[in-house]
């Protein structure tokens, strides 16, 4: 099993409904993002204007870093089916 492999099993034992493997870079959709969180629906959500310039690139964070394991959970406990 690759590292890759490993790492998506864990995080799906962990609880994660989705987990990927993606490069750690500039966010491709940095535009879409500020333009979400200059808009109404980005004030409802002050978490996610927290470290904004972070959640265009990670690097800023974490320099070293060449690939970000991404998981996804759900809110909806067993509704996941069909994903």
């Amino acid at each position: 099993m690759s590292l890759a492999q490993e790492l998506k099993a864990r995080a799906r034992e962990a609880g994660a409904s989705l987990a990927g493997i993606a490069p750690a870079q500039p966010l491709p959709q940095a535009a879409l993002l500020d333009s979400f969180l200059r808009g109404s629906s980005g004030e409802s959500l002050p978490y996610l204007r927290r470290d904004a310039p972070i959640r265009r690139d990670i690097r800023l964070w974490y320099a070293e870093a060449k690939s970000v394991l991404v998981c996804g959970f759900s809110y909806g406990g067993s509704r996941t089916a069909g994903w």
